[in-house]
């Protein structure tokens, strides 16, 4: 086989190789930074879980009301999704200064 017919096929198990490798790394990379920004003006409320999907992850989604208006969000983590249930309350931690940034702490 010559060099010019193999390059696309170690392109294409280069990508793969970073992806798998670097996917993950990413992904909590950039959970890390939303927790940390989230944390600088930081607040608690109760909120509860409307629902649960599977589709692409095992995804909570919760509503809360923060100084009297509504917000919901999502956070995709398999421990809260096995742990919790529909209607369950649940703490979360918000973005005083964005409270539609938030996620779960207990």
């Amino acid at each position: 086989m010559k060099f010019k017919t193999l390059v696309p096929y170690l392109a294409f198990i280069l990508l793969m190789l970073l992806i798998m490798i670097g996917g993950p790394r990413l992904s909590a990379y950039l959970t890390k930074n939303y927790k940390e920004k989230i944390d600088e003006h930081a607040d608690t409320c109760k909120a509860y879980v409307y629902l649960k999907k599977t589709h692409k992850g095992n995804t909570v989604h919760f509503r809360y009301y923060y100084r009297n208006r509504p917000y919901k969000n999502d956070e995709q983590n398999d421990e809260w999704f096995d742990r919790l249930r529909i209607g369950d309350s649940i703490t979360i931690k918000l973005d005083s200064t964005d409270p539609g940034s938030s996620y779960i702490i207990d």
